[in-house]
């Protein structure tokens, strides 16, 4: 097995974060249409005002999130060739035991969890920073911006994400993420 790390993000790359957000709105009875066009017209990091709201982190240990399945095939073939580590946006304060609670149960291949906030610090701590320290060979994750921090030895892939962005541009399948990954490792 190569030692370094393939780091990958969760919401909205391995899991579809705003499906579950969509089914927490409509047992709330709130108009999920209109939460989607903000996200999408202006693409704004509403994941992380709703993510600090109590009763929705509550929520996700019953709402039980299913990771994507064409991520699963993929990274359960990229784990037999690297170690798997997950890398969130999300704030270790709250969400750390959920967090470590559903990749458990859903990536058994996954050998450590990194968060880039833990309320300790005022600003996250860059994705490109965490993959430097861990000499990772490479992050896949839904965003650009994240890539753009990596170290010029480290790949950066932008999946695809379940539902369509105006963000997305350059993103590509977990299929060629696979394909490429692999190519390097045989």
């Amino acid at each position: 097995m190569n030692k370094k790390p393939i780091l990958i993000d969760l919401d909205e790359t391995v899991y579809p974060f705003l499906h579950t957000w969509n089914r927490w709105l409509e047992q709330k009875g709130q108009s999920v249409d209109e939460a989607f066009y903000w996200f999408y017209d202006l693409d704004l990091y509403l994941v992380d005002m709703l993510q600090k709201q109590p009763d929705f982190i509550a929520a996700t240990r019953e709402l039980r999130p299913e990771p994507l399945p064409e991520a699963m095939v993929a990274l359960t073939r990229i784990a037999e060739h690297y170690p798997i580590t997950a890398v969130t946006a999300r704030n270790a304060n709250e969400w750390q035991d959920i967090t470590e609670d559903w990749v458990g149960e859903h990536l058994p291949f996954v050998t450590d969890i990194y968060f880039t906030r833990d309320g300790k610090q005022p600003e996250p701590t860059p994705k490109g920073v965490i993959a430097e320290k861990l000499n990772a060979y490479a992050l896949i994750d839904d965003t650009a911006a994240w890539i753009q921090t990596l170290p010029e030895d480290v790949r950066g892939y932008i999946v695809e994400r379940p539902h369509g962005y105006a963000s997305d541009y350059g993103a590509v399948s977990w299929e060629r993420i696979t394909k490429d990954i692999l190519r390097k490792a045989a």
